[in-house]
């Protein structure tokens, strides 16, 4: 099994003039995370601002896209099955606050802060919620019914490791 570990390397002068080189090592580096771009959606009828656009100086984001009620939709694949927290980057001037549904279940009311602008420039992490989920596929669902906040990342932090070498597979 190939282990992955961290090292920090300094080097230090003493008083007396002499090089020491100190090396830290650390254990196993675990990955118990992953984000995924609000763009990133499979459905809904939100509108992108890439950076640089509307409302997204530094971040892209997702908003308001005319239809209501806003929506959009994740194909997400969980690694593993356990305990996962939800946290939003967004931003909001308003209160906006966002129904978060997994697999068709309303699991919280969210992204109900505010950064004090609307501009991804206020952007801020939040943690939302904690929910229960089996490994595999799952369909995360965003929605408000009048104009939603303006949403940057989605990030999914596991209750346990990760299988090694996965990475984030959306189903698309």
């Amino acid at each position: 099994m190939q282990r992955t570990y961290m090292t920090k390397l300094r080097i230090v002068v003493t008083a007396l003039g002499a090089l020491v080189l100190q090396v830290a090592v650390a254990g196993p580096q675990a990955t118990h995370e992953f984000t995924i771009p609000a763009s990133d959606f499979n459905r809904g009828n939100v509108r992108v601002s890439l950076v640089g656009q509307q409302y997204a100086a530094v971040r892209a984001c997702i908003w308001h896209g005319g239809e209501l009620p806003n929506a959009a939709e994740y194909d997400i694949t969980f690694p593993a099955a356990g305990s996962y927290t939800l946290l939003g980057l967004y931003t909001a001037n308003d209160s906006r606050p966002v129904d978060i549904f997994l697999d068709g279940v309303k699991v919280h009311t969210g992204f109900s802060g505010t950064t004090g602008s609307w501009d991804t420039l206020t952007a801020t992490w939040e943690e939302q919620c904690t929910f229960q989920v089996a490994e595999g596929k799952h369909i995360l669902r965003l929605q408000r019914d009048q104009c939603m906040p303006h949403i940057c990342a989605l990030r999914f932090r596991g209750s346990v490791p990760f299988p090694e070498g996965w990475c984030p597979d959306r189903g698309d």
